[in-house]
């Protein structure tokens, strides 16, 4: 029921006027807006952190590469572009299955595009296993761990797009140990 000096505030049973419309905007905005502002913190700090697992940022003398190095540089240096333009890098996408893959590693592509999803994920055979793989597909015959075993042999660059939030921990785990046990000496690309 509105209120006789304003249709812009409403009666409650108990006779009291309650907030303006306007106000409950006001308070709905600014809710939406302070939420933005914690998930963008959120993410800041969830990269920040990750970024923190490799030290190393970025070109090194020796001309080494770091996961967090820049990408344009790797490519310059390796000799695979002439100037740093992101136009001039060549993509292979979805070199999900082992034949893509292994097509990817041989051909003039200057990175390698990959999906990782989990193993099963949502039905009852799910492993929690990071596979490559682009929804719906839910099974491949090449896991992550596989996947970057062979391309690291190569001088390809790395971009893994996250198809599941199920696997980025599990994922970042597998990184953050390959790292550990060998030099990736390249950047890597993460899309969550």
């Amino acid at each position: 029921m509105l209120h006789p000096a304003s249709d812009q505030e409403f009666l409650y049973k108990d006779g009291k006027d309650g907030p303006s419309i306007r106000r409950r905007w006001k308070l709905l905005g600014g809710l939406f807006f302070a939420s933005l502002v914690a998930a963008y913190l959120g993410l800041v700090g969830y990269f920040a952190v990750y970024r923190d697992f490799f030290p190393d940022r970025g070109f090194k003398v020796d001309g080494s590469f770091s996961p967090g190095g820049d990408l344009l540089d790797y490519l310059l240096q390796h000799g695979m572009i002439d100037r740093k333009d992101g136009l001039l890098v060549t993509w292979h996408h979805a070199a999900n299955s082992k034949s893509q893959m292994e097509k990817a590693l041989k051909g003039s592509a200057m990175v390698l595009e990959a999906d990782v999803n989990i193993e099963g994920l949502n039905t009852p055979n799910e492993t929690g296993t990071p596979i490559m793989a682009h929804p719906p597909d839910v099974y491949s015959d090449n896991t992550l761990q596989e996947w970057l075993d062979a391309v690291i042999q190569s001088k390809k660059g790395i971009k893994l797009d996250f198809k599941s939030i199920h696997a980025v921990n599990p994922s970042l785990d597998i990184l953050v140990k390959k790292y550990n046990e060998v030099s990736f000496n390249r950047p890597v690309w993460l899309n969550a």
